[in-house]
């Protein structure tokens, strides 16, 4: 026969249950109330990384604008196929390592969706080449998952840095743990600073913080460039052919069917292989 409880146990039991399942219930409310905050949190913060790349893209397209041309006038086409490939490396220089392998693992979709390849005839379009393939980077990052990744890992890390770990979501809650921090407008300014913390090496409150990245940036396609003269120099030089009375050489259109020209730029950014 099974153990009898006397009334007073069964009360002092069916007490403590109901006690539990109350405590339950708030920690699942609490919980639903975290995740909601969070959810929240993270479209912000998607937000505002994307506000911080536009205004990057910005730099990035001065920059373009005043990107040089190549030595030789046959090369130039090459050299905007070239940049157009690199430009968005030669732009995250001041890219924390982590904000920078998300960026670049959107680099390249544009030439390799063959939508942007140029022709021989639009080699004045160059410039206008690169922009887009810069723009198509940034159109794929609106909605991709590495994207929303990156803004849900550093809306928890902000979340928990602000509120505690195990934080309390109530209005109440939120306003107290706010308050440790100063007015809404100072908990404003840490989450603008924290963004772009995480997003660059360049101190957030530099008021040249754009024309800063820009700088380097342009140094790297400078530095590009003269890279790019000598690669294409040693490979036209594949194109020689000896005679009696001379030397003459391949037509670039001739040279490119034997030896596709596909110069490593990255190795002028420190970047080998990032074509």
């Amino acid at each position: 026969m099974g153990q009898k409880f006397s009334k007073q146990q069964m009360d002092y039991a069916e007490k403590r249950l109901a006690e539990f399942l109350r405590d339950l219930n708030q920690l699942r409310i609490q919980q639903e109330a975290r995740d909601r905050f969070l959810d929240d949190l993270q479209v912000v913060m998607k937000h505002k990384i994307l506000e911080d790349l536009d205004r990057w893209k910005e730099a990035v397209d001065s920059v373009i604008a005043l990107a040089p041309i190549p030595q030789a006038q046959d090369s130039e086409v090459y050299w905007w196929i070239a940049l157009a490939g690199n430009m968005i490396w030669a732009a995250t220089s001041l890219m924390t390592d982590g904000a920078a392998t998300v960026i670049m693992s959107f680099g390249g979709g544009a030439l390799a969706s063959g939508v942007l390849t140029p022709r021989p005839d639009n080699r004045a379009a160059g410039r206008d080449f690169v922009r887009k393939a810069v723009a198509q980077t940034r159109g794929q990052m609106e909605e991709h998952k590495a994207l929303r990744s990156m803004a849900r890992d550093w809306a928890t890390e902000f979340m928990t840095n602000i509120y505690g770990k195990d934080m309390d979501a109530s209005p109440e809650g939120i306003r107290k743990a706010q308050q440790k921090f100063g007015t809404s407008y100072d908990i404003d300014q840490m989450f603008d600073e924290f963004v772009w913390d995480h997003l660059f090496t360049v101190d957030a409150n530099d008021t040249r913080k754009y024309t800063i990245i820009g700088d380097l940036a342009l140094k790297n396609v400078i530095a590009a460039l003269d890279y790019f003269n000598q690669e294409f120099k040693r490979w036209r030089q594949k194109g020689a052919q000896h005679h009696r009375n001379g030397t003459t050489y391949l037509s670039v259109e001739e040279l490119e069917q034997k030896y596709p020209f596909k110069p490593d730029l990255g190795m002028a950014f420190g970047r080998p292989t990032m074509r």
